[in-house]
């Protein structure tokens, strides 16, 4: 029995190992990770079957129960693979040519019973449960039976069958167990980790994220904020209700990769935020001037909606936040300046682009932020 607990205690190191190989979640089928696991299931299965106790000549041991998770979960093609190693080890280098027949039985039953069992694989392998541990013996019914074929092994058949079924059994269950756990966790924190990183009213990603996406933006990447005009007198008449009833239907219209890759934020309030490469320039100036459209169409009970926009281009080793304080300027100069339009932030002039997102070939004049007429009329 001391060989058996050893097995037992060896199956579940060896399933908790492989499911350490899984390290993201939704798992993703990449090439080198699954031959990974499947070389080191190859070897699992050859551990199992050299630490084996040995009864009568024949062995006893749980090396099958690799093979009928690999079948379940790929196919027979992949569960044989695995199991030649074992297959190998246990002709050519343990026992006589009596024995073999006996190993191929066994071997190819499991297959065969974990094939067989692959509709029900789904359920088993994603949320195996207690009401399911009737099916986990399954696999193994067939080994033993290869005992019947000498006359040594018809006695210890009925002494060990129920044991051979009992520990495929429980060893599957434990293996499954132990690989769903793991599986849960990283479902789990994938869970968290999107909670943490999207806006639950707009489902949009936040400002969490935004803070992460900003800092990798390399140099020449866009930024845009975007700001709705007159939201508070939204609020005001219509109730919170109603404002976020607007939010939702910008964040279903900012929804998605937008056109060339660009990505959308709500970074707070009433604000959005637009980000895209130095290539997608014309991509994002686009996705401005559709979005203000839409708004502008809008079927809401209070009517059309505007929104000002500032836009701004990372320069070489700018700090994000510097780059965030030159988008808010051209923001400010967008409310400043009647609202309703897109300013783009340059040393020289703020300018409003054209709709094919070019520069005007007669710039409007911008008010400055900080001028006697701006002063003038905040005084008022």
């Amino acid at each position: 029995m001391t060989f058996l607990l050893l097995n037992f205690c060896l199956l579940i190191t060896c399933a908790f190992a492989v499911s350490l190989t899984y390290r993201e979640w939704p798992v993703r089928r990449r090439g080198t990770e699954h031959a990974a696991r499947l070389v080191l299931t190859a070897g699992v299965t050859l551990l199992l079957a050299m630490s084996s106790m040995e009864v009568g000549g024949f062995r006893i041991d749980l090396r099958y129960v690799p093979i009928a998770l690999i079948t379940l979960h790929s196919g027979p093609v992949l569960g044989a693979l695995v199991a030649a190693p074992m297959l190998v080890w246990r002709i050519w280098f343990d026992g006589d040519a009596g024995i073999w027949p006996v190993v191929w039985l066994h071997f190819l039953s499991v297959l065969l019973l974990s094939t067989l069992m692959r509709p029900w694989a789904q359920r088993l392998l994603v949320d195996l449960r207690g009401r399911d541990l009737w099916l986990t013996p399954l696999p193994f019914l067939g080994v033993g039976w290869g005992l019947l074929l000498s006359a040594e092994g018809r006695d210890l058949f009925w002494s060990s069958y129920p044991l051979r079924l009992l520990l495929g059994g429980v060893g599957l269950a434990a293996a499954l167990f132990i690989l769903q756990s793991r599986l849960r966790l990283l479902r789990l924190a994938h869970t968290l980790r999107t909670q943490a990183h999207t806006d639950p009213l707009t489902g949009l990603p936040n400002r969490r994220q935004f803070d992460r996406d900003l800092a990798a933006l390399g140099s020449g990447g866009h930024l845009a904020l975007l700001d709705l005009d007159h939201f508070k007198a939204i609020n005001d008449c219509h109730g919170h209700s109603g404002g976020d009833r607007v939010l939702r239907q910008v964040g279903r219209q900012l929804e998605g990769p937008g056109p060339g890759g660009v990505r959308a934020y709500r970074v707070g309030g009433e604000e959005f935020a637009l980000l895209a490469e130095a290539a997608e320039r014309g991509a994002l100036l686009d996705w401005v001037d559709t979005l203000r459209g839409e708004l502008r169409r809008g079927h809401l009970p209070w009517g059309p909606l505007t929104l000002s926009a500032g836009l701004a281009t990372r320069l070489p080793a700018e700090a994000e936040g510097t780059l965030l304080r030159r988008a808010d300027e051209a923001l400010y100069l967008a409310k400043t300046n009647g609202r309703d339009r897109l300013v783009v932030w340059s040393e020289r002039a703020p300018q409003t682009p054209d709709a094919g997102g070019e520069p005007p070939a007669a710039p409007q004049r911008l008010q400055p932020r900080h001028s006697v007429w701006q002063g003038l009329r905040t005084t008022v």
